[in-house]
Parts: C-alpha cells; sequence; structure tokens
C-alpha cells in the first residue's frame, strides 16, 4: 500500500493508511501471517491477515494502550489485505525506466462508529463528548500505487526524477475520510556531487466524507450558531534527505496544512475556523 518514492516524506499522510491503532505497522506490532506468490519475474500476488487492532479497544492514543509496541494482542477481529503487484523494465539492467503499478483491498471485521447517528438514529450533534456512533460492520477499501522513474542520469541505477500516485476510497458512513489521493516528484542526485542525496515535493489531500459533513450540519443547527462543515485537508511537504556519511542520513522538511482537521473551529477562537499550519522539522537516521 505504501509508494516506493513516496516513503522520503515525513508528513504521515504519505506513509500508511489510518486504520485502527494505525494498523500492523510501526510502532505497534501484531500477530499475522504475509505471503506473496510470484508466478513471473514482475508480477506478484500479496496478502496478509492480521490481528484487527495492534493495541485493543479503549479511549486515548494507541501508544498508550500498548506502550511498549509488543502486546501481540489476539482476538481483536482480523485484519486482511490482498495486493497485486507489476513491475516494468525491472533487473539490474533494465532496458527501460523501471516503475511498480498495484492495486488493492483491505477488509478489516471489527465494528466502526457511524459518523453521524448513535443507535437510536439520531444526531450525534448536541449529545456530548461521550456520544458514540451505531456499530457499522466491519470496514474496508480499495486503493491504486504507481510508482515511476521518469528520468534517469546517465550511466546510473536508481538516480533521476522519479513520480508517484496514489489513491483510495472507502465508505463514507463509518470513515471521516472517505477518498484521499497524493502525488509527488524526487529527484535522487539533485545536486552535483552529493549523487546520494534526495529532494521531494509531494501534496496529498483527503476528503471529509459527506456523512461527517452532514453531522457538522446539524451541530451547527443543535448551537444556532458558527460551526464550519469539514470539506477536506491538504498538506505540501517539501523535503531534502541528505546522505551526510554513509552511515548518518539528515533531512529537513518544510510542510504546509492547509485546513487542518478538515475545517474545525479555533479552540482559541471558536467563533473561527483552525487557520492553516507551517510546520518545519527534521529528522536524523543513524546505520550500524
Amino acid at each position: 500500500m505504501v509508494s516506493q518514492y513516496g516513503g522520503l516524506f515525513l508528513n504521515h499522510a504519505f506513509g500508511w493508511s489510518t486504520l485502527p491503532s494505525s494498523g500492523p505497522s510501526y510502532p505497534l506490532a501484531t500477530p499475522g501471517v504475509r505471503v506473496r506468490w510470484t508466478p513471473r519475474d514482475n508480477l506478484s500476488l500479496l496478502l496478509g491477515v492480521f490481528n484487527g487492532d495492534p493495541a485493543g479497544p479503549g479511549r486515548g492514543t494507541p501508544q498508550l494502550r500498548n506502550p511498549s509496541g509488543t502486546a501481540c494482542r489476539l482476538g481483536d477481529g482480523v485484519f486482511a489485505i490482498a495486493e497485486v503487484q507489476y513491475g516494468i523494465n525491472g533487473g539490474d539492467k533494465p532496458d527501460g525506466l523501471p516503475g511498480t503499478y498495484k492495486v488493492g483491498a483491505y477488509y478489516n471485521s471489527q465494528p466502526f462508529a457511524d459518523q453521524r447517528r448513535n443507535s437510536a438514529g439520531d444526531s450525534l450533534a448536541g449529545l456530548g463528548a461521550d456520544a458514540t456512533g451505531r456499530a457499522r460492520r466491519n470496514n474496508y477499501a480499495f486503493y491504486a500505487v504507481a510508482d515511476q522513474l521518469l528520468i534517469r542520469e546517465p550511466n546510473t541505477r536508481d538516480q533521476g526524477l522519479g513520480g508517484f500516485i496514489r489513491v483510495m476510497g472507502t465508505p463514507g458512513d463509518r470513515n471521516l475520510v472517505n477518498f484521499y489521493a497524493d502525488l509527488g516528484l524526487t529527484y535522487k542526485g539533485l545536486i552535483p556531487g552529493r549523487d546520494s542525496d534526495t529532494a521531494g515535493l509531494a501534496l496529498g489531500i483527503a476528503r471529509i466524507s459527506d456523512t461527517a459533513s452532514k453531522l457538522d450540519s446539524d451541530t451547527a443547527l443543535a448551537t444556532g450558531g458558527f460551526y464550519p462543515i469539514h470539506r477536506h485537508e491538504t498538506v505540501l511537504e517539501l523535503a531534502y534527505q541528505a546522505q551526510i556519511a554513509p552511515w548518518l542520513q539528515v533531512q529537513p522538511s518544510a510542510q504546509y496544512v492547509f485546513n487542518p482537521l478538515g475545517g474545525v473551529p479555533d479552540p482559541v477562537n471558536p467563533a473561527h475556523r483552525l487557520r492553516d499550519a507551517f510546520v518545519l522539522g527534521v529528522r536524523a537516521g543513524v546505520t550500524f
């Protein structure tokens, strides 16, 4: 489900999907089985089956419910994901520009809360912080990923300009975000003499489901005052990964988030939307 070129970026949007406790991925482990079948060199079929929730039920962040990340729970339903991967121009000496194309789907057997109504069919608006949406049976999504090297530097294997596109759709009644898409470009060896450095620019867009937007309309009607309607959140990231030494990488990143959380009241000034956010950060990686 992840993109080879999208893995450069720091914002979580360009990584793994939003699943219960972030699904079977870092920093939480959960038992599972993964099978890969490669009938041809350029074609692979993958299937993974895992425990449905690495941190288990409860309130608060998953890291607090499973602080060590190694609870290895069972009995939290089933999360299954299947994917078909097709590669072009692979191998050590490809004739053309290499690329990988994927289509897949996932399924989670756990109940998921409705984004608008409780078990009695009433709107969650005005029912307080403890209001719970009625349980929807299971959840699922369909997705596609494309990674393609667009320009290759002469006499190199992977230096040059690469691009990626990802799209994913899920049911809107049980997911805050029912459609997500991102795309980006990376360039390895952009600066002469810095062949191992990689620069990148990426854009991600998360669309808020119509069901969640209708709850906002209900809330505005119930309160009789200003309440923004969730629509979408967009993030733009510029990153540069510098190989300082064979064992050390340093990566500064600049991100701009348009319409944070899809448009919510500013906690300091509830009569206005939360403003856009500008984020600067740096990550260092040590290999030993």
